[in-house]
């Protein structure tokens, strides 16, 4: 048996012993919500790819949709080389701000333009969370995802 086989039927043994909750990602974002002290509303995933939120599976490159009261946010990764992604992000209702996604320790940033787009190129492989802060006709929103594959 080699580490694959191995590990795949750990993993069917923990699946079978003890599932993951069906609530757990909600609760955890709740959590997580309740305590961002410094105003920062947490967006919450809709979709990702054609895959139902909370299914294990695979991640890394394809696109995600998050919101939060009355903004939605469409994001599509892109492999641009080895162990490199490329962001491409459209803010919905558009408005101006900025984007920095923050992947380890390597932080890149980029303005959101009048039409809500923005790109966030050349970032590592790896978890990564991304800020929004965004202009609308309520103010400024600082707008923040869960750490999220890419």
């Amino acid at each position: 048996m080699n580490d694959d086989e191995l590990f795949a039927d750990l993993r069917a043994l923990w699946e079978a012993v003890d599932p993951v909750p069906a609530a757990l990602a909600d609760d955890v974002l709740l959590v997580l919500a309740a305590g961002q002290a410094d105003e920062v509303e947490l967006l919450a995933l809709l979709a990702e790819d054609d895959r139902l939120v909370g299914v294990r599976g695979p991640d890394g490159p394809g696109t995600r949709m998050f919101s939060a009261a009355g903004v939605e946010v469409l994001i599509r990764v892109a492999v641009t080389g080895d162990d490199r992604r490329r962001i491409d992000g459209w803010v919905a209702p558009a408005a101006l701000g900025s984007a920095r996604a923050t992947v380890g320790s390597r932080i890149r940033t980029a303005a959101v333009s009048a039409d809500g787009r923005f790109e966030l190129p050349d970032l590592p492989a790896g978890a990564a969370v991304l800020d929004l802060t965004v202009r609308g006709p309520a103010g400024i929103r600082r707008l923040r995802t869960a750490a999220f594959a890419i």
